[in-house]
């Protein structure tokens, strides 16, 4: 009989670690592949955001969950989860890829980012849950089962990062799992996610301009989906506004950032090269300062303080804020037509 490192059964693949990191690899290529033929097919016409993740729901998650009954605990340790290690994991780089895809970002757009705006969680958290379920299903097993006598034999292994080891840590040594129970730790764990993503939104330890998202975080405090994702249909409207929000786009304050690091000037001096203010070409200043988007500002603000006479007494900073927060129906469209007519003239 040969000796070998990896063996497929069912689909899932063992090591001789005891490990399933070569599953999540195999896993993730094939996720990949469907990813690719999925937006294959939508020739350059994306649907809508919603429908983007049901198909993602549908066909590329139960591919990437595949043996996440018997898997997905590994994933947990012996620890509290690794959100650094998991957001690098093969696994969620296909989660992450997809969400850019259904946006319309690039390539440059900061990976938590993507959670915040979205409200979505890494895919691990549903998976413990789901293993969490089997190990619940398995514990009320009538004794003379085959699998029930299998779970018994694999509790005598407390070894470090096996499976009744870390299922003691998830479950705080509580052996009896209950459905009131699974669903306590899926929002632990949640919360812990949303705490994870609040510390690197404010992280400026990295960088010594500061965090790249300090625009983002000036106005972006909750963890959910943001509605203007559901609003715009049509990708291009929604690309561009999600762009802006994210700081994903091709503004000087961001194009700065892609110079060798010897050439990289300050933030406030990647100045904008559409008029004589000697201004940084950020966010802010490209959406209601720039006099070469003058014209369409005019036009923009008129809509806006004709439905909304409020807008009228905001000052310029009250009215940036208004408008890239609101979740008003005519507010985001009219709003995200304007920044992509001013990208476009850009």
């Amino acid at each position: 009989m040969e000796v070998v490192n990896c063996y497929r059964y069912l689909g899932c693949t063992f090591s001789t670690n005891g490990r399933f990191n070569e599953n999540s690899k195999i896993l993730a290529q094939k996720g990949l592949k469907a990813l690719f033929k999925l937006t294959k097919s939508f020739e350059g016409d994306w649907p809508s955001f919603a429908t983007s993740m049901h198909l993602f729901n549908s066909m590329i998650k139960p591919i990437l969950s595949y043996s996440a009954d018997a898997c997905a605990l590994y994933s947990g340790g012996e620890e509290d989860i690794n959100f650094d290690k998991i957001l690098k994991s093969s696994i969620e780089k296909v989660h992450q890829r997809f969400l850019k895809y259904a946006i319309g970002l690039n390539k440059h757009t900061v990976l938590i980012s993507l959670y915040g705006e979205t409200g979505m969680f890494p895919i691990v958290l549903e998976q413990i849950n789901s293993a969490l379920y089997f190990t619940s299903r398995l514990q009320r097993m009538p004794e003379n089962s085959l699998l029930k006598k299998c779970y018994e034999e694999s509790k005598l292994n407390l070894m470090k990062n096996s499976h009744q080891s870390n299922l003691n840590h998830i479950m705080k040594n509580n052996t009896n799992i209950s459905r009131a129970q699974i669903n306590q730790v899926l929002a632990y764990n949640k919360q812990s996610f949303i705490s994870f993503w609040r510390s690197k939104l404010h992280d400026d330890s990295k960088n010594i301009n500061g965090n790249k998202l300090r625009h983002y975080r000036s106005f972006k405090s909750n963890f959910c989906r943001e509605k203007y994702l559901d609003i715009l249909e049509y990708k291009p409207l929604r690309s561009k506004l999600a762009a802006l929000r994210l700081s994903s786009h091709s503004l000087n304050i961001e194009m700065g950032r892609r110079v060798p690091f010897n050439l990289r000037l300050p933030p406030k001096e990647r100045l904008c090269n559409k008029c004589e203010l000697q201004t940084c070409e950020n966010e802010f200043h490209f959406t209601l300062e720039c006099p070469f988007y003058k014209e369409l500002r005019s036009k923009l603000l008129k809509e806006l303080q004709e439905r909304f006479h409020m807008l009228s007494e905001y000052d310029i900073s009250q009215t940036y804020v208004c408008l890239i927060t609101n979740n008003d129906d005519f507010v985001i469209r009219k709003f995200a037509k304007y920044i992509h007519e001013c990208f476009r003239l850009r």
